[in-house]
């Protein structure tokens, strides 16, 4: 049981629930790749913008649910995404939840 003085562990909300499904299938993946799959998206439902995605995807590192992977990339570097063990809990958590009768 959390203590009194313990804020409430952040719940996903369903673009940061997608989101985390979408980098578990793509496998280690840049956060362009993340944009870029989202953006190509039929639906219209979760925003694929640079300015809805980007922030996302930090809070989720934040939160120690992503982990970033800085490898090269030529004369440059390039940074991919991977769920963590916290990432995977509450991605199962989400897909296991009982789905409303609405």
């Amino acid at each position: 049981m959390p203590r009194a003085n313990t804020p409430p562990r952040p719940r996903p909300t369903e673009l940061e629930s997608g989101v985390l499904a979408l980098i578990e299938q793509l496998g280690p993946c840049t956060r362009y790749a993340v944009r870029k799959a989202l953006s190509e998206s039929l639906s219209a439902y979760w925003s694929g913008s640079a300015g809805a995605i980007y922030p996302l995807l930090n809070r989720l590192t934040l939160r120690g649910w992503v982990e970033v992977e800085v490898q090269p990339f030529g004369s440059r570097t390039k940074q991919l995404l991977a769920l963590t063990k916290k990432g995977q809990k509450e991605l199962r958590r989400w897909l296991s939840a009982p789905v409303s009768t609405e």
